[in-house]
């Protein structure tokens, strides 16, 4: 007698696998992340409200964060729009950023 897969089950071979080059690092948290971006040369200031602006002295491109506890882990969709506004804003580049996070 065969198997045979439910249809709402997606086999094996056509999960999602990670990009190539990319380098898990885990949980980050927002203090992490604010430790990482000061290193890459970014300036802190405090916004109205419940924010933090991070700002570059040699971009225009500025990183607005909510307020978190330093221990909170940063939403992995958020994740991913911080490596991506770094790198087009042309601070530093992902692998950069990356190895930033993983210095702390």
């Amino acid at each position: 007698m065969s198997r045979v897969q439910p249809s709402n089950t997606v086999p094996r071979s056509s999960r999602r696998q990670p990009r190539a080059g990319r380098v898990r690092l885990g949980a980050i948290t927002y203090g992490a992340i604010a430790h990482a971006l000061s290193k890459l040369g970014y300036e802190t200031s405090s916004a109205r409200g419940s924010h933090v602006i991070f700002a570059h002295p040699n971009s225009r491109a500025q990183l607005i964060l909510p307020w978190r506890s330093q221990a909170q882990t940063v939403d992995p969709t958020r994740l991913e729009g911080i490596f991506q506004l770094v790198a087009s804003g042309g601070v530093a580049t992902r692998e950069e950023l990356e190895d930033a996070l993983k210095r702390d």
